[in-house]
């Protein structure tokens, strides 16, 4: 399509960091995409027909520190090795 390729990177802030600290949320227990939910509307909501009730807000404080050092060296990882879900390509349209 004439394009030539700049750059590739393999790394982007809300999607890499974010999706491991989701992901691995989800795997406490805690009600599916609570963090996400709570981020973007600021509020405790429904989500599926259930309350996210204190047992979330609680789980999601509590393993902050933790789950966000993991989420940092699995991104980390994955921009070493170029193997994320996340790549940027960034092209030029080449003059006809």
């Amino acid at each position: 399509c004439s394009f030539s390729v700049i750059d590739v990177k393999h790394f982007s802030l809300e999607q890499n960091v974010f999706g491991f600290l989701q992901s691995l949320f989800n795997m406490t227990g805690a009600t599916n995409n609570f963090l996400y939910d709570l981020l973007k509307t600021k509020r405790l909501k429904k989500h599926n027909g259930t309350s996210h009730n204190l047992r979330d807000l609680s789980i999601t404080i509590l393993l902050m520190p933790i789950v966000i050092s993991f989420s940092l060296v699995l991104t980390v990882l994955e921009v070493v090795l170029k193997r994320g879900g996340s790549i940027e390509v960034y092209a030029r349209k080449e003059e006809s």
